[in-house]
């Protein structure tokens, strides 16, 4: 696990196409030198203790957010602007929002189709009709 600041000579990594830090306890700000990084196709710096506002220069910006997620001081394209009301409940709260909305919306979507599964296998007279069907032809 890294820690510490990410170090502004990693815009010097010229030829770099992919770079993971993700899942480490990197601290401070992303350094704007990454966006001079012309290969970089993806940066991943999600899970981290990173703050500030994220670079605009070069591609950094056009990452998905989701690259950037549960650093709850890191704000600015792709995520909420520095000082919205979104960045600033989530440094209040402390709380990393991730996957709360698409845990209850899991839970939705289950417990309504097995209420429609169980509800069709009991009441509906046409579920069995394929069976019915079958007899008929093979009894013969």
């Amino acid at each position: 696990m890294l820690g510490g600041n990410i170090p502004e000579s990693f815009g010097g990594l010229k030829a770099v196409g992919v770079l993971d830090l993700s899942h480490n306890n990197l601290q401070g700000y992303v350094p704007g030198s990454l966006g001079t990084l012309s290969f970089l196709s993806d940066l991943d710096v999600s899970n981290n203790n990173l703050t500030g506002l994220i670079p605009s220069g070069g591609q950094l910006t056009t990452f998905p957010a989701s690259r950037y997620e549960n650093n709850s001081g890191l704000c600015g394209l792709p995520l909420p602007p520095c000082g919205s009301q979104r960045h600033s409940a989530e440094r209040v709260k402390g709380k990393k929002p991730s996957m709360d909305s698409g845990m209850v919306i899991s839970f939705a979507s289950f417990t309504f189709f097995f209420i429609v599964t169980v509800y069709l296998s009991f009441f509906s007279p046409y579920l069995d009709l394929p069976f019915r069907i079958l007899l008929k032809v093979f009894s013969c």
